[in-house]
């Protein structure tokens, strides 16, 4: 839990420095724009004076004089146009960087933000786990036990040799374990599945299939429901191992975890990252179809089928009809329905 508080503290200083950089940028693109109306404020005086130019009899001494003139503007404008062409282009380049730095700092936010929520529930369960334990023990006349002051006094040193350190698994063992793994999720069993995965990752860090075994976790907790621990755990595939194969498949999931607790705007700005960064990708193309899912609205439902009021007069106290009642359809020799 403290490694989560602390990995969010340093996000929030990369917050820091992400704003300031667009800042920037946005004031780069405020000069940019500036730039981009004195040249079409250029432009539209050297139109103005070339068709006053054309519109003015041309005398047949000054002919050549005004020739020599419109080729300058002419020269003048298309340069001015290139000018333009190249600044619109930066400041299109730029507008692109600085939507997608938006979009990633609104999607850290969003992991951030699922954190802390769930940083939060974990306090409150062990709140109301610590309040049953105290009422517990209050009911047994136990109370909370005082610490012992002979604990505070210092140990001598041990005699006893240290512990050897176990060798590490070579990846013969490794790839035996991850594949009993994979085998239990299959199963079903997601519990036995994620233990030897985390114990896989425990023992080797380092090892290729590291990234994998995180995925295969976050999968676990998404079987299970858990779509918060799933989110978080996605997460780390995609900031911890860039290169990874399973980023597509951890995006791709982590959205539809997002859309499982209700929180679509996330999900979407996850996809449309994914269809961005990995467009030749099978997961991009269901991003697209979930995208499209998603935009479109569904029909309202039908109204309920209007109920039809009996008139009370109509009904005697046990709920049938008075003898009075002409029924609908006569039938011949019908008999006296009878009360039971």
């Amino acid at each position: 839990m403290m490694s989560v508080i602390v990995s969010g503290c340093a996000s929030t200083d990369e917050y820091s420095h992400i704003r300031n950089d667009i800042n920037a940028l946005r004031s780069a693109q405020y000069a940019q724009k500036d730039e981009i109306q004195d040249v079409k404020k250029r432009v539209a005086v050297i139109e103005t004076q070339k068709q006053q130019q054309q519109s003015k009899p041309a005398k047949p001494d000054v002919s050549d004089a005004i020739r020599e003139s419109q080729e300058s503007l002419n020269s003048k404008f298309e340069h001015l146009n290139r000018e333009m062409q190249q600044l619109q282009g930066r400041y299109d380049e730029r507008r692109h960087y600085v939507d997608k730095m938006l979009g990633e700092s609104k999607t850290d936010r969003d992991v951030l933000r699922a954190q802390i929520e769930h940083i939060e529930n974990d306090m409150k369960e062990l709140r109301l786990k610590m309040g049953r334990v105290d009422a517990t023990l209050q009911q047994k006349g136990m109370g909370v036990v005082p610490p012992n002051p002979e604990s505070n006094r210092e140990m001598p040193p041990s005699t006893q040799p240290s512990p050897t350190v176990r060798a590490q698994p070579d990846d013969g063992n490794v790839k035996t374990i991850y594949d009993t793994a994979i085998k239990d999720f299959q199963d079903g069993k997601f519990k036995e599945a994620r233990d030897k995965f985390a114990r896989l990752l425990k023992d080797n860090p380092a090892n290729p299939l590291a990234g994998n075994s995180h995925f295969w976790i976050a999968e676990t907790y998404y079987r299970e429901g858990s779509y918060e621990d799933a989110i978080l755990s996605y997460d780390v595939v995609v900031k911890k191992y860039p290169g990874n194969a399973k980023i597509p498949a951890a995006k791709l999931k982590q959205a539809q975890a997002f859309i499982e607790i209700k929180d679509p705007r996330t999900a979407k700005t996850i996809l449309q990252q994914l269809i961005e960064e990995f467009p030749k990708t099978t997961e991009a193309e269901t991003a697209k179809k979930t995208l499209q899912g998603m935009t479109t609205t569904p029909p309202p439902p039908p109204p309920p089928p209007a109920t039809r009021k009996m008139d009370p007069a109509k009904k005697t106290q046990e709920g049938k009809p008075l003898s009075k009642t002409k029924p609908i359809k006569p039938v011949a020799n019908s008999t006296q329905q009878s009360d039971e």
